[in-house]
């Protein structure tokens, strides 16, 4: 699910950097893809993983 939502944000993110506001293609595709690490990371950080977290703190 995590993987689904981050792949969709990221293409959302490039359509609207490259086709809304016309940034050149090498850029956005860079942005966009360090947008989705991000919220990959953080999804997973807190959905995936949070029941090692609990585990961690005991």
């Amino acid at each position: 699910m995590v993987g689904v939502v981050t792949t969709l944000l990221k293409l959302i993110t490039l359509y609207v950097l490259r086709d809304v506001f016309q940034i050149v293609t090498f850029v956005s595709l860079s942005v966009s893809y360090l947008v989705a690490v991000i919220i990959h990371f953080i999804a997973n950080n807190y959905l995936t993983f949070k029941k090692n977290r609990k585990k961690l703190q005991e």
